[in-house]
């Protein structure tokens, strides 16, 4: 969802997307009209990785200027609705992903989203020496990259369901083109 893009000792430097360019990651979570779904889960992930709180006003100054392609990414519809007709078996899984409802690429998305950004309460770096080796576990390990697999995944789906649908996509960067989209540079203090 969003690029480092340079940091200096203790300040780092983000943008979510590029101007009329939103990840991929937002675009599908706001389909089928879940605007609220997904503001929850954008918040949390830019709480949590990229020390930007949701109640400051860089973050709502953000999302209050997006609303309107926020929201035509939200209603999208369409008259002869691609996921309406038969999928042959034989079908490769893009193909089919691309064929799904938009409530349903967005409730694909936002459940995988959920597993692999798990809301914390709590924050600290410091940790014991037998806390950092379970982190190191090969079960842990596996399950992280296992989700981080799923998360690649579905971001591939998904821009092929834009695609298929007339959006022009960045591949190697994860966007899809939505006129009027602003991106977010951001620059934060590590302040733990």
């Amino acid at each position: 969802m969003s690029f480092h893009y340079g940091c200096d000792e203790d300040t780092y430097h983000y943008a979510i997307g590029k101007d009329d360019w939103i990840p991929v990651s937002i675009a599908a979570m706001l389909l089928g009209k879940r605007l609220k779904e997904a503001r929850q889960l954008i918040q949390v992930y830019a709480d949590s990785q990229l020390w930007l709180r949701p109640e400051s006003d860089v973050f709502l100054e953000w999302w209050e200027t997006n609303a309107a392609p926020f929201e035509r990414i939200a209603t999208l519809d369409f008259d002869v609705p691609l996921y309406a007709t038969d999928v042959p078996l034989e079908m490769d899984w893009p193909a089919k992903f691309s064929r799904m409802a938009p409530l349903e690429v967005s409730y694909q998305y936002r459940r995988c989203w959920k597993r692999v950004y798990v809301d914390m309460t709590e924050d600290f770096l410091a940790v014991s020496p037998v806390h950092a080796d379970l982190g190191r576990l090969p079960a842990l390990r596996d399950v992280e990259t296992g989700l981080r697999n799923l998360l690649t995944t579905l971001d591939q789906f998904s821009m092929t369901w834009f695609e298929a649908r007339g959006f022009k996509v960045d591949w190697e960067l994860g966007l899809v083109q939505v006129e009027g989209y602003e991106a977010l540079f951001y620059c934060s203090v590590q302040a733990y």
